[in-house]
């Protein structure tokens, strides 16, 4: 057994001793399919008494105990390393150190919870949700999208209250989706996930950019905004007052159908007008 260990909720990874890299890339020690992580991104150094943690100059960086690296330190026995949508915790192993051998299992974040699993596996043992696994050149990987692995991630920075962190993630994909042709959108489905990121992140930045960009995007998507994402909204808007009326009022012309759905939609968006700064409205 290995005096050290890398913990990921109940999976215990033993470290032998020598330098493990962590990434995407076939000959990692640790390999992760994840978009968010390079495919050399950071590496271990593990001796018998001590376990040096390295960021290889990767694109989204690591972080330990939410502290982003910067160079090499050394990892204490209960330290959390972040890389990518993962966190791992350093924990004592038991008995004698192994040399490095084959490496570790082909890993990849699950296309719902984002916990790790084996990429060859096709239904999450966790959640129970199908992966859509395909075959590409280097191995089984997830079809998931890298909008699909930045949701997990956002989704986290908000929670953690890093604003600013979570703007700067998710804020270039939600433009790019917006600036699509409209037969180059995704499905609805992934349309609503989108809007929904972006009600918290105006919600969370009181920028009335996002909150045109909800109006534009969902007009451009054709999609008819949610009821419970109204609700939202309308606590949201009354406090930050926007000026997001012209691209509110350009999304509610195009709310014309006569179903009762419709009618109601079309009525809580005219109540939303009212929270919009006067100025955006001509007044």
């Amino acid at each position: 057994m290995a005096n050290f260990r890398l913990k990921l909720r109940e999976t215990e990874l033993d470290l032998p001793n020598g330098e493990l890299t962590i990434g995407r890339g076939t000959e990692c020690f640790l390999r992760i399919n994840d978009e968010l992580v390079s495919r050399r991104h950071a590496r271990l150094l593990v001796t018998p008494n001590s376990v040096f943690f390295e960021d290889l100059g990767s694109r989204n960086g690591s972080r330990v105990n939410s502290s982003p690296v910067a160079g090499s330190l050394e990892l204490k026995i209960g330290d959390e390393v972040e890389i990518g949508t993962q966190i791992f915790q350093l924990v004592r192993g038991a008995g004698r150190p192994r040399p490095p051998s084959a490496t570790t299992p082909n890993l990849r974040p699950c296309r719902s919870c984002k916990r790790l699993m084996e990429a060859r596996l096709q239904v999450c043992p966790l959640c129970g949700v199908g992966q859509r696994v395909e075959e590409r050149e280097e191995g089984p990987t997830c079809s998931m999208t890298s909008f699909e692995l930045l949701l997990g991630v956002g989704d986290k920075m908000l929670a953690l209250g890093r604003n600013d962190e979570a703007e700067k993630m998710l804020g270039p994909r939600l433009r790019e989706l917006a600036s699509r042709a409209p037969g180059d959108l995704p499905g609805q489905a992934e349309v609503s996930e989108a809007l929904r990121r972006g009600v918290r992140l105006a919600a969370s930045t009181k920028r009335t950019e996002w909150y045109v960009w909800i109006f534009d995007f969902a007009r451009l998507a054709e999609h008819p905004i949610e009821e419970a994402m109204l609700d939202e909204l309308h606590a949201h808007m009354l406090a930050h007052k926007p000026a997001a009326g012209a691209a509110l009022q350009a999304y509610l012309d195009t709310q014309t159908g006569d179903d009762d759905a419709t009618v109601l939609r079309r009525r809580r968006l005219e109540a939303l007008l009212r929270f919009c700064h006067r100025t955006d409205l001509g007044g």
